[in-house]
């Protein structure tokens, strides 16, 4: 258990579990995909979007290719799988 910057406890998921949930968004997106999802947000180009708790990143592309090259998208995750696959 580790603890937070505001002294909160954090439990990290275990990497096995972790690549299972990874697994099953892979096999969810092939029914329903994040693009609905983020067009509930209206996001357009130029802005600025963060995603908070990302995951493996389901939702980066799709966020990348509605703010362009003009705006950002951030992704933040406390589990060290995370941000490896959102590097990649």
């Amino acid at each position: 258990m580790k603890t937070g910057t505001f002294g909160n406890n954090i439990n990290k998921m275990p990497a096995i579990s972790f690549r299972i949930m990874s697994l099953i968004f892979a096999i969810r997106e092939r029914f329903a995909s994040p693009d609905s999802v983020l067009d509930e947000f209206a996001i357009k180009r130029g802005q600025t979007v963060m995603d908070y708790g990302c995951s493996p990143g389901s939702y980066l592309s799709r966020a990348r290719s509605l703010v362009g090259p003009e705006g950002m998208v951030y992704a933040a995750d406390i589990h060290e799988l995370a941000v490896k696959a959102v590097t990649k």
